[in-house]
């Protein structure tokens, strides 16, 4: 699969898990532990970072991309804990539009599409 549809792919889903873990916040309730929403290789997006080859993850934009990723995913489980624990008011502040978990949300949104678009520009047989 090219790397430009994995990307797509990959914001999209990042999209539905933030939709969930929202749902999680509300509810109290989750089918995934904190354990394994901190970690950042049991999402999609986490299997095709390390899905990438050597070149790639030497590449400045991959580095950057996981960096964040994984930031998220701790921001992510302690929204969870919150939510977990009870405490539903520490868990939506935590989620705020002006929160850490929102910027780390919106700067990996950022950083993925700016990878789309250098993939979509490069000649297939670089990809």
């Amino acid at each position: 699969m090219e790397l430009e549809i994995e990307l797509r792919q990959a914001i999209a889903s990042h999209g539905a898990w933030k939709e969930r873990l929202r749902l999680a916040v509300e509810t109290g309730r989750s089918d995934i532990s904190v354990e394994t929403v901190c970690r950042d290789d049991r999402c999609a997006l986490g299997r095709m970072l390390e899905a990438c080859d050597a070149g790639t993850k030497q590449s400045v934009r991959w580095k950057c991309v996981r960096e964040v990723h994984a930031d998220f995913h701790r921001s992510a489980g302690q929204i969870l804990e919150h939510a977990l624990a009870g405490r539903p008011r520490e868990a939506r502040a935590a989620m705020a539009y002006t929160s850490a978990y929102a910027g780390l949300s919106a700067k990996l949104i950022a950083e993925l599409s700016a990878w789309k678009s250098e993939a979509a520009r490069m000649p297939v047989a670089v990809r």
